[in-house]
């Protein structure tokens, strides 16, 4: 059957051989590419678990706030009465106080600091209160 083809199988011999070749050539490199991908998934794995514990910690620290909106506004009441007084206190001495005290107004200062609390306070803070 092969007789008369002896250069035809010869030919396929050689291309399958070559083809072999190749393919052991491809297989280090194939090799290479697993582990790297396996370094890779590695990587990212631990980097969920870190990107799922700072929003667990981000968590936290927002329900704290939540928890705690109560004091920190009462604080903020108690500093705009203070600013009041320190503002009557300085409009009495503005006379004695000289240059020190030109544009001073603690008053504004604080009102300003509450509506800055006061817009924070109406973003939700992702949970139901």
């Amino acid at each position: 059957m092969t007789q008369g083809k002896k250069d035809e199988v010869a030919t396929i011999a050689n291309g399958l051989n070559r083809f072999l070749g190749t393919v052991n050539q491809r297989s280090g490199t194939v090799s290479s590419l697993i582990d790297s991908a396996k370094t890779v998934t590695g990587t990212l794995a631990n980097r969920d678990k870190q990107l799922v514990s700072i929003v667990d910690n981000l968590g936290i620290v927002v329900n704290g706030l939540a928890q705690r909106r109560g004091a920190l506004s009462n604080l903020l009441t108690q500093s705009e009465q203070m600013a009041v007084q320190t503002s009557a206190l300085v409009g009495a001495n503005r006379s004695e106080g000289g240059p020190g005290f030109e544009g001073f107004d603690a008053v504004e200062l604080v009102r300003r600091d509450r509506l800055e609390v006061a817009e924070v306070e109406a973003q939700p803070v992702g949970r139901d209160e």
